[in-house]
């Protein structure tokens, strides 16, 4: 328990005058560093630097410097934040010792000394005292307090780990190259060179669109590292190791090898104080688990933001992360790349932002078909929505991805569009998908495949279903499919139809659809006459035999015409 007592020293008077002379003294403005809970759970060097910033602002409002005293406002407001973040660092960091894990010590350790760096060099502090004098650019209006300033995201454990390991390692690389400088050796300042190298370009791909950070920060963003907890639970293993243990609590123990990256990355993102102040929740965070351990923290939170702007800027962002890809040899997996790139993209399809970029040659068979049966789905019922370019951007994009030569060697695509149209299918649902289908056939023709979706049966199938829609516009563009299949195979179409009778015909759109037939059938009769006309160049003794029936035909249709007006005429006079 504790308690605040604020009030203003006096001399000791008389009880008599202590009155008086309380009414006579001017009461002062309470400030922030007065509360109690400023000195509990501010951290000590912030909650120093935030005191200085207050006798400042008192300093620039008596000077009537008013835009300095807004910005000194400003930061003010976002160190206190701060510090109690680093405040629950450092009680972490004490905790740690009690229990005797110098580890888990040493890592909150860098992870203060980092976020606090990243934090006054953002907000810069050293500006704002004025330790050297007035500062000119204080009285003027910049970016960073043109509204209250966002902080940067605070580095984790495993990105701690990840900055000592790599300085571990850049150290051990020096001492190499001196060694080898005086030795002769070239091919370790080689390797060294191209790690360094590696290391230089994940770095520059991250500083592009984070806010500042240091250095240390920078070099540990990446996704490849051993994790923290895991070497914390190993040196407790060391400790108990003299307790017996059974076979089967070695084997409960034990992570699945397939799963390890996975539940590493999960348990990392639990144990992190930080992740309470996140705009993910706790089902999101361990949902988009691969993709902040891939891409981090910020980019995934773009893409579960509800502005739009955020979205895009998440999505541009991911772009050029995946053209990198393409120039340097990434320090994970493109696979994993790959798997995690499909979740924000599903994500992102369920907004209306749309983008779709494609590794070729690096991703494996089994994680495209998994990403394509993941996006076409929502995809396809995209593309029957009722906004025109919603749905014919759908269209695009599922066309575009069929185009592409290792998903149309695996039939992907095809398939799912050539599956037969039901009854109760929404009709912009079953004009989009069965538009597609014909597409499909005009660009890439009909299969032999029997896997591929196109064949004529698949086809046939889904014409004839299309033709039982109630939707006219859907019967039209079945009935085009069914006319581009009976050019290639005129027998099977025929049989998955009613049979070509005068009752057949009554309907109208089978009366156009066997008229259609018959006219391919009278086309192809003429182009085979044609051929044999031009083998043969003696004219064919029946010439004259056709020529004698067409006019025995012309005379007999004459007469018939002459005895129905001579009927008509008898009528007439009786």
């Amino acid at each position: 328990m504790a308690v605040n007592i604020l009030g203003v020293f006096v001399d000791d008077i008389d009880s008599t005058d202590c009155l008086k002379i309380y009414e006579d003294v001017e009461p002062q403005l309470q400030s922030v560093c007065d509360d109690l809970l400023f000195s509990m759970y501010v951290e000590e060097s912030i909650a120093d630097i935030i005191r200085e910033l207050e006798v400042k602002k008192v300093e620039a409002v008596n000077k009537e410097r008013f835009e300095y005293a807004r910005k000194i406002k400003l930061c003010m407001s976002a160190l206190r934040t701060a510090g109690e973040r680093l405040g629950r660092y450092a009680l972490a960091k004490r905790q740690a010792i009690q229990v005797e894990d110098f580890i888990a010590a040493k890592l909150r350790k860098e992870q203060i000394d980092i976020y606090r760096t990243a934090i006054l060099k953002h907000l810069l502090v050293d500006e704002l005292l004025e330790k050297n004098g007035i500062l000119p650019e204080n009285d003027i209006s910049n970016e960073i307090y043109s509204s209250k300033p966002i902080l940067p995201s605070a580095p984790s454990l495993q990105e701690v780990a990840l900055g000592i390991t790599f300085e571990s390692i850049l150290t051990t690389r020096n001492n190499q190259e001196d060694k080898s400088s005086t030795d002769g050796n070239s091919s370790v300042s080689t390797t060294g060179a191209s790690l360094n190298e590696v290391i230089s370009n994940h770095n520059h791909l991250l500083k592009q669109h984070e806010v500042p950070c240091s250095p240390r920060l920078n070099a540990c963003r990446s996704p490849v590292c051993s994790s923290p907890l895991s070497s914390r639970h190993s040196s407790l293993r060391r400790r108990n190791k003299s307790a017996p243990r059974n076979s089967y609590e070695e084997h409960d123990e034990r992570t699945i090898p397939t799963l390890r990256q996975e539940c590493q990355g999960a348990a990392i993102l639990d144990a992190d104080p930080s992740r309470g102040r996140s705009k993910l929740s706790d089902r999101e965070r361990r949902q988009a688990s691969l993709s902040i351990l891939i891409f981090g923290n910020e980019l995934v939170e773009l893409f579960y933001s509800r502005q739009f702007q955020d979205r895009e800027e998440g999505l541009t962002r991911l772009r050029n992360f995946l053209k990198e890809q393409l120039k340097n040899d990434s320090l994970c997996g493109v696979n994993k790349i790959a798997r995690a790139t499909t979740m924000l993209l599903h994500r992102s399809i369920r907004a209306p932002v749309f983008f779709i970029d494609y590794i070729p040659n690096k991703v494996s068979a089994n994680e495209l078909s998994r990403s394509v049966d993941k996006l076409l789905p929502e995809l396809l019922a995209r593309s029957g929505d009722p906004s025109p370019r919603i749905h014919t951007l759908a269209q695009h994009t599922i066309l575009t991805i069929a185009a592409c030569s290792y998903v149309q060697e695996q039939h992907l695509v095809a398939p799912s569009l050539s599956r037969p149209v039901g009854s109760g299918t929404h009709p912009r649902l079953a004009l989009s998908r069965i538009q597609m289908l014909e597409q499909l056939v005009l660009n890439q023709g009909i299969s032999l495949d029997k896997h591929s979706g196109l064949t004529c049966r698949s086809l046939t199938e889904a014409g004839s279903s299309g033709l039982h829609h109630p939707t006219e516009s859907v019967r039209k563009v079945a009935e085009r499919i069914l006319i581009l299949v009976y050019k290639v195979n005129p027998r099977l179409v025929r049989k998955q139809l009613p049979p070509d009778d005068d009752i057949t015909r009554r309907n109208l759109l089978y009366r156009q659809l066997f008229s259609e037939f018959d006219k391919i059938d009278a086309s192809k009769k003429m182009g085979n006459s044609n051929k044999d006309n031009s083998q043969c160049q003696s004219p064919s003794p029946n010439s004259s035999s056709e020529k004698s029936l067409s006019k025995w035909k012309y005379n007999s249709l004459s007469d018939s015409k002459n005895d129905g007006n001579n009927d008509k005429i008898k009528e007439g006079y009786v």
